[in-house]
């Protein structure tokens, strides 16, 4: 029987993110480079105001599991 991750399944924040993992995880979930959706964040956290786009990356770390330290398969 194999056990499956949560993390593994869905998008996660990354360990070795720069805030809280949050874009690192979803590049690489994704397959996105990280560079790319920083610039496409702030780009819109400037036409937006940035109190919004803070408030959905808040959201998102608190919603989305943190990468597991062990590879399970």
């Amino acid at each position: 029987m194999k056990i499956k991750s949560f993390a593994s399944n869905g998008p996660f924040r990354s360990r070795r993110g720069l805030i809280l993992g949050v874009l690192r995880g979803l590049g690489e979930h994704f397959g996105i480079s990280t560079f790319l959706l920083r610039a496409i964040t702030i780009a819109i956290g400037v036409i937006f105001a940035f109190w919004p786009v803070i408030l959905v990356y808040i959201a998102s770390a608190i919603i989305m599991p943190r990468e597991s330290k062990y590879e399970f398969s």
